[in-house]
């Protein structure tokens, strides 16, 4: 089940001035596209960058041609990739790395009986694996973590016996606290859901949360425990309708997207008093399934992620903290129907981390230097 929301997130769908790099004369950004080895090339198959630390470290998972998932992690030097599989287990991912030194990466893997276990990796070594409160013990239940500070705070959810979603956060110690927003539904695939962006330097997390009628909100929880739901205005309330928040800066700046009545996607940008500013991508399509989704943001507030335009191609787009949108396209992706281009992170000095689908629908990843 972990695993479907990420796709589901993929196909449904980081304040200080001076870390924001400003466009200089004729410089271009610099692309560099990439596949992890063994990484398979049919059809839902290939390579994930989920997520770029300030060193330009990148890591993720890759799909071999079995369709088995293996971490990785991407040298920002050599641009060498390095296959990591938790020792016995099997279907490894790895969701974020944190900035510390050396830097931490966040994940999960699967056992025998297809149950996800957390785990940490640093320094070459796994932390024992953990297990949240409420995590099932049936097939596609269990712990998914997907973000750790340098503090070594971790943030994830976890999946229980009803299929339905749990936060919780774990102290550098290892103690483990469950939580749910206030809204949260307690059916299959609803609850409370931290993504790899959500967890900042303070220690506060955001998570959408999908409540007993599979209506979206946003939900932020404090250092101190307590836990608040909002709602972007023109948000619908029909059913995968409301306010999706993702991620969230050093500074409290919050990000996001929120789906209208008519199902159709638009950007925000949420600051630390709670005033939202919505934006679009020019482009962005208007039907259903369509629009502007926004998934990370850095400390200059840079926000970053995908539209989808009126023939529903993903296109991945970063937006400045004054709301310049820069957009690009790869001439190796797909034009078809549900290909994207996808932005799925931005470090403090505008770098991206992303993946593309190709016309076969194999995923390739990218890092893209301003």
């Amino acid at each position: 089940m972990k695993r479907i929301s990420i796709l589901t997130l993929i196909l449904l769908t980081c304040f200080v001035s001076a870390a924001w790099p400003q466009a200089q004369g004729n410089h271009k950004p610099k692309i560099i596209t990439f596949d992890a080895p063994g990484a398979g090339t049919g059809a839902n198959q290939g390579t994930f960058a989920w997520f770029i630390n300030s060193a330009r470290t990148i890591a993720g998972w890759y799909i071999d041609s079995n369709s088995v998932w293996h971490g990785f992690v991407r040298d920002p030097g050599t641009g060498n990739i390095q296959t990591i599989d938790y020792p016995g287990g099997s279907n490894t991912t790895f969701n974020a790395i944190n900035d510390s030194d050396p830097p931490v990466l966040t994940g999960d893997y699967s056992d025998s009986n297809i149950v996800f276990h957390g785990v940490l990796y640093s320094d070459g070594n796994f932390t024992p694996e953990f297990d949240c409160t409420q995590a099932g013990t049936g097939a596609w239940e269990g712990t998914a973590p997907q973000a750790t500070n340098a503090a070594g705070l971790t943030t994830g959810f976890c999946i229980d016996s009803n299929f339905a979603y749990h936060g919780f956060v774990r102290d550098a110690g290892g103690t483990i606290t469950d939580f749910d927003c206030p809204q949260a539904g307690t059916n299959s695939y609803q609850g409370t859901l931290p993504n790899a962006w959500s967890l900042n330097s303070a220690g506060t997390i955001v998570a959408q949360c999908f409540d007993n009628s599979n209506v979206m909100h946003g939900s932020v929880r404090k250092p101190d425990g307590t836990i608040k739901d909002f709602d972007v205005k023109g948000a619908g309330t029909g059913e995968y309708q409301g306010t999706n928040a993702l991620g969230i800066n050093s500074n409290g700046w919050i990000t996001g997207y929120y789906v209208d009545a008519k199902g159709v996607s638009h950007g925000y940008l949420r600051d630390p008093k709670g005033k939202i500013t919505k934006f679009d991508v020019r482009g962005a399509g208007k039907q259903s399934g369509q629009g502007t989704f926004a998934w990370c943001i850095n400390s200059a507030g840079a926000v970053a992620g995908v539209y989808y335009d009126s023939q529903t191609v993903g296109h991945g787009y970063v937006r400045a903290p004054g709301g310049a949108i820069t957009t690009y396209k790869f001439p190796s992706a797909g034009s078809g129907y549900g290909n994207w281009v996808g932005t799925t992170a931005i470090n403090d000095k505008g770098e991206v981390a992303g993946t593309y689908t190709d016309a076969n629908m194999a995923y390739h990843s990218f890092l893209w230097i301003p």
